[in-house]
Order: structure tokens, then sequence, then C-alpha cells
């Protein structure tokens, strides 16, 4: 649907460029604001409190992970010197790099990272369970820490990387409280916390100190611009003209407007496949829902090339698993067995629900069995793209013959309605540049009681495939496994695939300088953004 106009970098999943004007050879300049139009209100930026992924691009600026993943996905020492890991799988011992503190002067170090993990991040945040394996954390020295396992975990350094697990202070949680993630955030990142303007601005000044990135990334610190400003515009209009106007340096492009955008000569586009999982989910523990035959009659009553035009205006691909095709651990076999399962068509939506007893009463256009109406609440968010979602699927739903309320939140409240479980069907989505995340946190027994099941997925077969792909050192069976997981994920209808939307930035050609060197990392990895950009 998009060409490529003399702006427009597309960087495609055969690899090919299409390179335009404006990313010239200049200089960088250390110094200057970079203002990046933020397009998400939040609702705290303490990951205890919050599971939205929005967060994750102001984090990623002020907290390190211990890892961080490459161009090729793998991951690679941020806060870690070199790591050594025992014959039988259950000891490893990281060599911490010495001269970092965090941005309150505490100093990281091997006891500062145990008492932050160990009873405190493991026992109570979202991705504890990540780290289940470990029985102990042992300090062995001022830089020096084992962690103890009781049973392997050869994807610990996927988990130490994952954008969520970032480092803090446990004593920047006691000295603040509640405000923490409000008036307060601390790291060892090239960015340290100024303000939130709630509702307006979020502030970010350098950190003179940060020489420690990553080795994959050119410019290791300390970072270029002297601050970043996030200004907060939920609006899309508003970001756009903010943006093309150049008063927002930088943004997510929002793709109702994309085109626009585009042919804007100022401004230079990136794009690529995105590890943007979005998918319909059900909510087990409801009884309409809980038929499968009534979930595949939802199924093919969807049409997801015409939710791709309403919705995303032509800028995503059909999805036929939960795992985005840009993941690490994403099994390509998906296509032609999603396929089998994931297909439009109402009439065989009508033969379901006929044959479990829900027929159309004269002069109905909803059905009934029992005297019961087929009617579920579906649940999505207040953004535009969302609620067309919302609406384009209740319309579809109704055509077969369901009666369809919908409901739509703020996202800052979405998880909270999800886990609170007062619903029948969710647009939900997954950002994630590993599959083994998705998989574990969204289908597994255990992860019902740690918050993040909220389908209520409880399937024996399926967590004993999860287990031994979190588990085994032999690659061969960890593919294996997890092309089962994502086999029975689809084939049991939990959660029905829709889109992968592509990904878009946008910055002002004419003033921010290393954005090809920002389009090389598949993630765009926060530390790029932080480090390597600057203002001409």
């Amino acid at each position: 649907m998009f060409g490529c106009p003399r702006r427009f970098l597309a960087i495609l999943a055969a690899g090919v460029l299409c390179l335009g004007v404006g990313f010239g050879s200049l200089a960088q300049q250390p110094g200057g604001t970079l203002t990046i139009g933020f397009g998400t209100e939040l609702d705290t930026l303490d990951t205890f409190r919050s599971a939205l992924a929005a967060p994750l691009k102001i984090l990623g600026l002020v907290c390190d992970t211990l890892f961080a993943f490459d161009n090729a996905l793998q991951p690679q020492p941020v806060l870690v010197d070199s790591w050594e890991q025992a014959e039988d799988g259950l000891r490893w011992t990281f060599h911490l790099k010495e001269g970092i503190s965090f941005h309150d002067g505490t100093p990281f170090n091997a006891q500062q990272l145990k008492d932050y993990l160990w009873g405190f991040f493991i026992d109570q945040s979202f991705t504890g369970w990540m780290f289940a394996a470990i029985e102990d954390m042992v300090v062995t020295g001022e830089y020096t820490i084992d962690f103890i396992l009781s049973e392997p975990a050869p994807l610990l350094l996927f988990n130490l990387a994952y954008p969520w697990n970032i480092i803090q202070p446990k004593g920047a949680y006691d000295e603040f409280g509640d405000e923490y993630g409000f008036t307060a955030l601390v790291g060892t990142g090239p960015f340290a916390f100024e303000e939130w303007i709630q509702g307006d601005r979020i502030v970010l000044s350098r950190n003179e100190d940060y020489a420690h990135g990553p080795a994959f990334v050119k410019n290791t610190g300390p970072a270029y611009l002297e601050s970043i400003v996030f200004r907060i515009l939920p609006e899309p209009a508003t970001l756009v003209n903010e943006l093309r106007s150049g008063n927002v340096d930088y943004a997510q492009v929002p793709t109702t407007h994309l085109e626009a955008v585009m042919a804007d000569d100022a401004i230079t586009v990136i794009s690529r496949a995105s590890y943007y999982s979005q998918f319909l989910e059900f909510n087990l523990d409801r009884p309409i829902t809980n038929d499968w035959r009534l979930r595949n009659a939802v199924n093919h009553a969807i049409d997801r090339e015409a939710l791709i035009n309403a919705a995303w205006f032509g800028a995503a691909t059909t999805s036929y698993g939960l795992v985005a095709p840009a993941s690490f651990g994403y099994w390509p076999g998906i296509v032609g067995f999603g396929k089998e399962f994931l297909t439009y068509n109402p009439e065989v939506s009508v033969q379901l629900l006929e044959q479990s007893g829900w027929t159309l009463p004269a002069g109905s256009t909803v059905r009934e069995k029992d005297g019961e109406r087929l009617a579920v609440k579906l649940v999505t968010t207040n953004s535009p793209t969302y609620q067309t979602l919302g609406e384009a699927t209740k319309a579809m739903l109704e055509e077969v013959g369901f009666e369809v309320e919908l409901y739509t939140f703020e996202l800052a409240s979405y998880y909270s309605v999800a886990l609170e479980g007062d619903w029948d069907l969710m647009h939900m989505a997954w950002i994630d540049e590993s599959g083994y995340s998705v998989v574990k946190s969204k289908a597994s027994i255990a992860a019902i009681e740690s918050g993040t099941n909220d389908a209520r997925y409880r399937d024996a077969a399926l967590d004993s495939l999860i287990t031994l792909a979190m588990t085994t050192t032999d690659d061969t069976t960890r593919d294996q496994a997890m092309a089962a997981v994502q086999q029975k994920i689809v084939a049991d209808l939990v959660y029905i695939p829709m889109t992968v939307p592509l990904s878009y930035v946008a910055a002002k050609t004419e003033r921010v300088g290393g954005m090809q060197d920002l389009a090389l990392h598949p993630w765009w990895l926060d530390l790029m953004l932080a480090l390597d950009l600057y203002i001409k």
C-alpha cells in the first residue's frame, strides 16, 4: 500500500533497504534536547504496578538490564563484565562491571543486585516467574554473585535481557514508597529522570558518568544529547501536527496519519516488521466462551483482511500465531498450520452455532438457546485504532447471530480490567522480542496465580511443553517444544491471532542524526536511541 518516497527507509523481512535523502554522514555534535512525541497516557513508571509496554520507552533510557539484545536478538552484557555456567547448569556466576553507580549515588554491586532481585523483584514483579528456577543468590565478592538454580535454565540470559527486567536500587523503593514511578525513578542508564508533569511531559537529563553501553552500540556513552523530553500527545492528529510543525523531533507514527507523514519531505520514516502480536482473547471462566465450538464460530466470523484495512489502514499483516514472526523462538510452520484453523467463513460459524443449539427465533437477529440470548461482552481500549477494531469485530459477530456489548477503557486501566475478568472477549496485544516470554506468560496454569494469564487458560499438556522449552539444554528439543506450544495455542482457540501491525517511527530529517544506526536494530533498542541519536 505504501511506496518508498525520498525520505523513507523500509527494513523488510528480506533485508531490502529503501534508502532516501536525509541520511548524510554529518559529524555527531554533542548537546541539545530531543523532543519525542509520546502517544500514550501512562499510569505509572513503576514496573511493579504496570505491565503496559509504553513505559518501557522511558524506562529503557533510565534503567539498564543486566543484558540487552543485539541485532541478532542474542543477549549481550550491559551491567555484567563476564560470566560462567557450571557443567550441570545449576550455578551461574556473574562478574559485574565495576565503577557504576545508580543516579542517586548508590553504588551498583553484587549486594545491591541481590537486595533488588532476591526476595523483592522476583517475588513481586509481573515477570518474576521468569526466574522461578533460582533457589538462592550468593554474593561471593563485591562484584561477583552466584545464581543457584533448582533446575537448568538455559534461557536465563534471555530473561535477564527482557526489557521489563530492569535493575533498580531497592533503597529507592523504600525511600519513595508509593511515589516511586511518579516523582522518582532511579537506574544506571544513560539518562536520569528529572520530572513527570502528568498529561504534559516527562523530562530526562544526560547521565554524564554513563560509559558502559553494550559493544554493539556505536556510542557506549555518555549520550550525545543533553536531555530528552517526552511530550504526552495521545491525540494522533495533534501528535502528527506537532511533528510536522517541528515542535516534536521524533515520534512513533499513528497508522491513521502514516501517508501524510510519509509524504512530508522534511520527515524521515523508518519501518519494519514488529514484535507486536495482536489477537482476540477469550475468558475461559465464562460459560459461553468456554465452549470450543463457540470460540471456533467467533474465529470463522472474523475477516482479518477487513480488520487490517479498517483499523490499521493496511499497515499490518495477517497473523497465524501468538508469536510474532520477528520474535526469537517463532516457528515458521505456524503459517501453514494456522491457515487450517484461522479462516474467514461465516457459513461455518452459523453451522457451528446451530450444532451447539444456538438458533435464531423468527424475526430475531440474536440467537438463543434454552431461553438464553447469545450475548457476549467485548472489551477494547479507547485508542482510535482499537475502537475501530472493536466496532468492526462487533459487526462481524452480529452478522452470525451474536449480541455484542462493546466496552472501551483507557489503556492505563486496561490490564486491571483484564485481570478482573468481567468480559468474554478482549482485544489484546503482546510486544515481545522473545516468543518464549509470550507463551510462558499467556498460556500456563501457574501464570493464572501470578496474574499474567488473563485468559484463565488451564492445560496440563501445554504446561509440560512450556516447561520442556524453558528447561531443556538441547536446542532441537526446545525448538520442537516451542513449535508444539504454538500449534496447541492455535488449535485450542483460546487466543485468535489476528494481525501483526507494522511499526513506524519518524524524525525531522534536518534536525535528528543517527537514525540510520537506530534502523539497524530489529528491536529499536532504547539504548541505541539514547546513545546514538544526536541533534545536528
